[in-house]
C-alpha cells in the first residue's frame, strides 16, 4: 500500500504561531493576533444588549453574574418585580427571572419606588436615595418593599442600583 503525505498550505502559518519564540515577522502578528483573539474572550460580566434594553425600556442594565435577567412580566410569584416611574403608568413595572440559588444584577433604574421579591430566595437592594447609598434585606420572599416616594411622596427619587439573590 502507497500512502502520500499532504501538506495544507493554509495550515502552515498556523504552525508557526504555536512556537513559543516567534521566529519571523508572519510569526510574530499570528502571536499578536491570537492574543488579541483571546482577550476579547474574557468576560467582563457587563449585561448583554444593554444599550438596546435603555433605548427601549428605560432602564440601565450594567452587569450581572447572569442569574438575574430581564424578563417579560407574566405574574409570577417567581419573579422579582421592580416599578419605577421613568415608565408609563400602566407599564411601570420591570420583572426579573432569577436562574439558581444566587445571583446579582446591577443597574441604574431611577425613580424606582417599589420592588416585590421572589417567592423562594432573600433579596438584597442597594439604593441611592437622593446622594447616600443604602443597602436593605428586603422582607421574606413574596414581599412588597416601597424606597424612597414609595414610601413618602415628599421624599427625594430613589435609584435602584443592585438586586442580589442567595438562599
Amino acid at each position: 500500500m502507497n500512502h502520500k503525505l499532504f501538506v495544507v498550505p493554509f495550515l502552515l502559518p498556523l504552525a508557526g504561531a504555536c512556537s513559543q519564540r516567534p521566529d519571523s515577522a508572519p510569526e510574530a502578528r499570528a502571536l499578536a493576533q491570537a492574543a488579541e483573539f483571546q482577550s476579547t474572550l474574557e468576560e467582563d460580566f457587563s449585561y448583554p444588549g444593554a444599550d438596546a434594553i435603555f433605548e427601549q425600556l428605560k432602564i440601565r442594565l450594567l452587569g450581572g453574574d447572569g442569574n438575574i435577567l430581564l424578563a417579560d412580566c407574566n405574574g409570577s410569584v417567581q419573579q422579582i418585580v421592580v416599578y419605577s416611574f421613568v415608565r408609563d403608568f400602566d407599564d411601570e413595572a420591570y420583572c426579573f427571572s432569577v436562574r439558581g440559588n444566587t445571583g446579582y444584577v446591577t443597574l441604574e433604574l431611577p425613580q424606582f419606588y417599589l420592588i416585590r421579591t421572589d417567592d423562594t430566595h432573600k433579596t438584597e437592594v442597594t439604593v441611592n436615595d437622593g446622594g447616600r447609598h443604602l443597602v436593605e434585606t428586603l422582607p421574606p420572599p413574596n414581599a412588597f418593599e416601597g424606597y424612597g416616594q414609595g414610601v413618602d411622596p415628599e421624599a427625594r427619587p430613589a435609584t435602584l442600583l443592585q438586586i442580589r439573590v442567595f438562599p
